[in-house]
């Protein structure tokens, strides 16, 4: 028996082993090769999982903050710059200096506002108002404060940047936030003083509106008024040559 169970051992061992043909080992092997591969990408997939979330969740906050600076930066940038207007030099606010607006030159608060939210501002030596009888008026006098070298410079400098601009800009603005005024004086006392006279139907022509209107919208004011007429060095010449 024992030697039976000897013979049969021996004759497993010494039957053919079967063999694979080159070709199908090259596919088989190629086949373990891949699915290798790929187990082992599923695991890298799985490992970075979350850093990729954090990093998209990073990058969206990064984002989000962007949004709000630049829109915030906007909003302050599109309000100044789409509402305020620059004359020589200075900047002037008009959607704060439509809030001014008032029916009567007789209310002298708002008037003074007015008069000193407008340039020359630092100059203004006297206001008077005419409220007693037509034409209602508003006379504004700029002068130098002190009777010192120094201010009598810094006027006379301010003053030669621009004049007929400034003078202009003011007298419309007080056709504009002053309903009922009729007539603006400005005297200008630089060393050859100045005296500007202007009536509401004549900067109305001028302006092609009745400037009342542009209180209301300060888009119009700085589009009608500053980009089209006080934006225009030879329409002020021509303006002040005319009212010779």
């Amino acid at each position: 028996m024992g030697r039976e169970r000897i013979d049969i051992d021996q004759e497993i061992k010494n039957m053919p082993k079967p063999a694979l043909e080159p070709e199908k080992k090259k596919k088989m092997l190629k086949a373990v090769l891949s699915s290798e591969e790929n187990s082992i990408m599923d695991r890298k997939k799985r490992r970075w999982i979350l850093p990729s979330w954090q990093l998209i969740a990073g990058t969206a906050a990064f984002l989000l903050v962007c949004f709000f600076a630049i829109t915030g930066l906007n909003g302050n940038h599109y309000n100044g710059s789409s509402k305020s207007i620059e004359i020589a030099g200075e900047h002037i606010n008009l959607v704060e200096l439509s809030k001014e607006r008032t029916p009567y030159v007789g209310e002298n608060s708002k008037v003074g506002q007015i008069v000193y939210s407008l340039p020359g501002a630092d100059f203004v030596s006297e206001i008077s108002l005419q409220t007693k009888k037509h034409p209602f008026g508003l006379t504004v006098n700029y002068g130098s404060k002190q009777n010192s070298t120094k201010k009598k410079e810094e006027f006379e400098t301010y003053w030669k940047n621009g004049l007929e601009e400034k003078a202009l800009m003011n007298a419309t603005s007080f056709f504009i936030l002053i309903d009922n005024v009729e007539e603006i004086n400005i005297n200008i006392s630089t060393e050859v003083p100045q005296h500007f006279t202007f009536n509401r139907k004549q900067l109305d022509d001028f302006y092609g509106r009745d400037l009342r209107q542009y209180g209301k919208d300060p888009e119009l004011w700085k589009s009608e008024v500053f980009d089209h007429k006080l934006n225009h060095p030879e329409k002020i010449e021509k303006l002040f040559q005319n009212m010779q």
